[in-house]
């Protein structure tokens, strides 16, 4: 089942720096002219999306659950069509998870706030719309102190997007040469083995879903 977490959309901000300019006047009979020009400069601000860690469980050509442990240090800079979970080809079942720590790096010259949106992009039949509503996600940032966290939930029933912070109260914000990280998990509901049960409904069912991180220039 292929489910695409993806996708960083930055916001772009700009300072400009200028120099001072001199002008020396006149002396006696000679006289001199010192200019110094005007530069002006644009700042950039630049968010690095890494995949630091990836780990979780995935099903061996016996159909047992065994541990899986994805590439560390991907980039997902570019607005990359890559799988944050790499799940392109795989079939879940309940009690599937992955969880993927990322870096979000400040590669620029601007401090930023950020905040982080998973929106569920895809469910169309029955089975789908079973599935998103079995499909727990949990994110964790640096400031859960502050509240910006969310327990494990499925995006169905959030109005099809889960949203963490937002740009009036961001989740943080990355100084220049500093990076912080998050993590976000994805889990199938387990509701037990009983015939008929809440799992056979998600049978067969396929989701995609964005996760879309926001950095805007600090305030």
């Amino acid at each position: 089942m292929a489910k695409l977490f993806r996708r960083l959309a930055l916001a772009i901000a700009t300072i400009a720096l200028a120099a001072c300019a001199a002008v020396a006047g006149s002396y006696a009979l000679f006289t001199d002219t010192v200019t110094v020009s005007h530069h002006l400069q644009a700042g950039t601000l630049q968010a690095v999306l890494t995949r630091k860690t990836l780990v979780g469980n995935t099903l061996n050509t016996n159909g047992y659950f065994e541990d899986y442990e994805g590439e560390p240090n991907v980039n997902f800079t570019d607005g990359t069509r890559k799988n944050v979970f790499d799940l392109e080809n795989e079939m879940i079942v309940p009690q599937s998870y992955r969880e993927a720590t990322m870096e979000l790096k400040n590669g620029g010259n601007v401090a930023f706030s950020y905040w982080i949106e998973i929106v569920l992009t895809s469910p169309t039949q029955a089975k789908d719309v079973a599935l998103a509503e079995q499909l727990l996600v949990s994110v964790s940032t640096e400031n859960v102190g502050a509240g910006m966290s969310l327990s494990a939930a499925p995006i169905k029933n959030s109005g099809n997007k889960i949203t963490i912070g937002s740009a009036q109260s961001p989740v943080g914000e990355v100084g220049l040469l500093e990076a912080k990280t998050f993590s976000v998990k994805v889990a199938f509901k387990d509701y037990g083995g009983a015939i008929d049960n809440e799992n056979d409904k998600a049978q067969g069912g396929a989701l995609t879903f964005d996760m879309i991180v926001y950095a805007v220039q600090a305030a």
